[in-house]
């Protein structure tokens, strides 16, 4: 469970579960401040470390893998789709062609915990070729409280995208927990 964003937070559980360093991290009595160093994104890992460092932290480990290539070659039809799932901790990219694809794979990205406690925003930008047709929300952070797809897809002519992924535990995207660049090529 995230630490609360604002308001009292406390080493142990005094001021609620939601609200303690030591309920999200875990650690050894007694507690202290420099038991967590690096615990999370923004929390120092050395010298001054204070309470407001872990707003908005969790001990939840974000972890979408390393940049990647997706191709899709195909008559008529080249497609990239990337979908993340609720229902469990996993997502995937999945290019389809009749001719040969390349760079499909299945990861998990999360190590515990309910997806729908997290944001997910895709965007990306045209490197050559023509624009594909795409489906799904670009550019916004999307609760993952259903299902997110998006698509770019080319009935004709050839393109690549680099299309990057971002994870956050907030609405407003901050703090960003991971980022994945993918590059897509459609070929007709």
């Amino acid at each position: 469970m995230t630490i609360e964003a604002s308001g009292s937070i406390s080493l142990g559980t005094s001021a609620g579960t939601n609200r303690s360093i030591s309920a999200e991290f875990g650690g050894t009595e007694p507690h202290a401040l420099s038991e967590y160093y690096g615990a999370d994104t923004g929390v120092p890992a050395s010298g001054t470390i204070s309470f407001s460092d872990f707003y908005g932290t969790s001990a939840v480990s974000v972890d979408l893998g390393a940049d990647t290539n997706v191709t899709a070659n195909g008559t008529n039809l080249a497609q990239v789709e990337l979908k993340f799932y609720t229902a469990a901790t996993n997502f995937e990219a999945i290019p389809t062609g009749n001719q040969a694809t390349t760079g499909q794979f299945d990861r998990t990205w999360l190590s515990s915990g309910s997806p729908s406690s997290y944001y997910v925003k895709v965007s990306y930008t045209v490197i050559f070729g023509t624009a594909p047709t795409t489906t799904g929300t670009f550019g916004s952070f999307l609760q993952l409280s259903a299902d997110r797809t998006w698509l770019w897809k080319h009935t004709t002519g050839n393109g690549i995208v680099n299309a990057t992924v971002e994870v956050s535990n907030s609405a407003s995207g901050s703090p960003v927990l991971d980022t994945l660049s993918l590059a897509i090529e459609l070929n007709q």
